[in-house]
């Protein structure tokens, strides 16, 4: 039921409680109700709480009162967990460990450990998929390590999150000569030069890909 707690599959959680899973399992990982909370899965806290998780099980013997919880019970804990204070706390824990994730992958990157820095991109969008720039930094990765499949699918991504970013473009292009297939690869560096006409890097890419294309 852990795994399930925080990956928030709503449908199968229900299942195992319906079969008889118990919501207060205790392990070395704490209960199903402490790892929602801990990964910040609202709908299995919920989910929990409904089928009678006790909160006490996991809060009371070994925390202290949080100041911000006036209600120190069960129903005071999730008046807390639905206000707007709890969710713009959830928000700034999730930017945090967002920007972490994202800083990690870059120095990985500095270092030329494209491997792990992939593995941090993969985390960062794991916990932000509407960041592009995540998306194009771990298509250059994939470039680095001449995975062109790849590569073109985290451009192409990009391109769906931002279409008026000039860098996706130029990424799925590069992902495209990669594959050798040079045709793309110039349409994709045309329409980064649409939006960046007067960029020298993005026409010197362009003819380029023209060139292997007339060859």
């Amino acid at each position: 039921m852990y795994s399930y707690t925080v990956a928030g599959n709503k449908r199968i959680l229900r299942l195992l409680i319906s079969k008889g899973g118990k919501v207060d399992a205790i392990s070395n990982c704490g209960t199903p109700l402490h790892n929602a909370a801990a990964h910040g899965k609202k709908d299995s806290v919920r989910i929990l709480f409904e089928n009678h998780a006790n909160g006490a099980v996991i809060l009371f013997p070994v925390t202290s009162r949080i100041p911000a919880i006036l209600d120190w019970s069960n129903v005071g804990i999730m008046k807390y967990i639905h206000s707007e204070e709890a969710t713009r706390h959830m928000n700034r824990k999730l930017k945090e460990n967002f920007l972490t994730l994202k800083s990690k992958g870059e120095d990985a990157f500095k270092r030329k450990d494209y491997l792990g820095a992939i593995c941090w991109y993969t985390e960062a969008i794991n916990a932000d998929p509407s960041d592009a720039t995540v998306l194009s930094n771990r298509s250059l990765c994939w470039t680095c390590l001449n995975e062109g499949s790849r590569a073109l699918s985290d451009a192409e991504a990009c391109i769906a999150l931002r279409p008026d970013r000039p860098k996706a473009y130029y990424r799925e292009g590069v992902a495209y000569k990669l594959l050798k297939d040079f045709v793309k690869s110039a349409y994709s560096f045309n329409e980064a030069l649409e939006l960046d006409p007067k960029n020298e890097d993005l026409q010197k890419a362009f003819w380029e890909a023209v060139v292997f294309v007339i060859r």
